[in-house]
């Protein structure tokens, strides 16, 4: 038997720049420990539930946008909506509350 390497933070880190479908499997690869994770204005946050957009207009590779109710990230192909996200020493929540709850709306990339 041969066992698979610990997965560290390297491994759980989010690239906007791939397809989707791999963004989507590494959450879930990671998830729940260590827990997928992205960056925004410095500050890491992770990501613990999201989906697909499938048939959403495109967004560049890690700009967010609130459509209606949903937040979308732009990804090599499909957005990803984000479901739940825990941002660092809070408690996880709806990724609509917590984009609304920011203090500024200016247009924005996750790292």
């Amino acid at each position: 038997m041969t066992l698979a390497p610990k997965l560290d933070l390297g491994d759980a880190r989010l690239d906007w720049t791939e397809p989707a479908s791999r963004i989507e499997a590494r959450r879930r690869g990671v998830t729940p420990e260590p827990g997928a994770t992205t960056t925004l204005d410095g500050e890491r946050f992770k990501v613990l539930d999201a989906t697909i957009a499938h048939g959403a207009p495109r967004l560049d590779p890690g700009v967010v946008a609130l459509r209606g109710r949903a937040v979308h990230v732009g990804t090599a192909d499909d957005p990803i909506e984000l479901l739940t996200v825990q941002p660092a020493g809070k408690r996880p929540m709806p990724a609509g509350d917590w984009w609304r709850g920011r203090a500024t709306h200016a247009p924005t990339v996750l790292r």
